[in-house]
């Protein structure tokens, strides 16, 4: 990273640094994540067989937030994930802790240096996809809160929280998410508010098929499987491997009664918000019941308009050549 000051012609750099971040409208400070400088260990005062904690993706990095005007710094150690508010007054991060820096999720402002522990966690608690509304007084995640990394199937959570309030708040996990019984919250959908902060959208999956652990290698049969009526090629399903077990599909929380509805699905799996989330609907795409026809080269795909009310679908039309797309604001 390196800042160049345009007034004083000075330009200043900084080594191993993994991201930064501006403010879009508020740009008199940044937030760099990055590696600490390599200091020599004192093994005497150490003690034996203590290590200390090391950065590393896991652990996190050395968050620090620079005044662009006075170079002034404030450094937090251990930063996994981190997210600046639009108008740059608000920065939040998670932490996986050291020293007097516990376990969670902050909320830091700048301007009054005041530092919130918004949700306190444990040692091996994983917070990510950090999201603020427009105005910054509201912020969403998705933590992994099961302590044994062994565990195959993660079972995410999304929280909310909101200016005033003294700790996040858990809206949705995997008893109450609006899909089908047995479906999750997605880790892998970056939460997202509507313009006018009414609505948090998220994503959910189906709960993930694991390998069985307990069968030998000899075992294990190994047949790859295509029918002509499947909706994609052989090779496309190898291809689209890994990015299909990351789908997720759009549902949303109505913040002013936490009410849950469950937009996408698997038969409708594309979702386009309309309006920028303000809008009483959101427009669905679906090219299923057409994708099986491999010798056309013209994709088809249906359209419907989904209700963020309820969730209720109405379809628009059939047979669409190309991609449907919405007006800016629905009309």
């Amino acid at each position: 990273l390196a800042i160049y000051a345009l007034s004083t012609k000075q330009l200043i750099k900084f080594p191993a640094i993994h991201s930064f971040i501006l403010g879009e409208k508020g740009g008199v400070w940044v937030a760099y994540l990055g590696e600490s400088a390599k200091a020599k260990l004192d093994t005497a005062k150490r003690g034996a067989g203590k290590r200390p904690k090391r950065e590393s993706e896991d652990n996190g990095y050395r968050l620090v937030v620079r005044q662009l005007k006075t170079g002034t710094e404030k450094a937090f150690p251990f930063v996994t994930e981190y997210e600046v508010s639009k108008n740059g007054k608000k920065l939040a991060f998670a932490s996986t802790g050291a020293d007097s820096t516990k376990t969670g999720v902050y909320i830091f402002e700048p301007a009054t240096h005041q530092l919130t522990l918004i949700h306190a966690g444990l040692a091996k608690h994983k917070f990510k996809k950090l999201a603020f509304d427009d105005n910054g007084d509201q912020l969403a995640f998705v933590a992994d809160l099961d302590t044994n990394a062994k565990v195959q199937i993660r079972l995410p959570k999304l929280f909310y929280w909101k200016t005033g309030d003294a700790t996040a708040t858990r809206l949705v996990d995997e008893t109450t998410q609006p899909a089908a019984q047995g479906w999750l919250v997605s880790s892998e959908y970056t939460p997202k508010f509507s313009k006018d902060g009414a609505k948090l959208f998220f994503g959910t999956n189906p709960k993930p098929i694991i390998q069985d652990t307990t069968l030998l290698t000899e075992e294990i049969v190994n047949v790859e499987v295509w029918h002509w009526q499947d909706t994609r090629l052989q090779t496309q399903q190898k291809v689209s491997l890994e990015r299909d077990k990351k789908k997720s599909y759009l549902a949303l929380v109505n913040l002013s009664d936490k009410k849950l509805v469950q937009l996408g699905s698997e038969m409708i799996p594309e979702s386009e918000l309309v309006n920028e989330g303000n809008g009483d609907f959101i427009i669905g795409h679906s090219n299923i019941r057409y994708s099986n026809q491999h010798w056309d080269w013209n994709s088809k795909e249906e359209a419907y308009f989904i209700s963020t009310k309820d969730g209720s679908k109405n379809l628009i039309k059939e047979k669409i050549y190309g991609n449907a797309r919405g007006s800016p604001e629905g009309k």
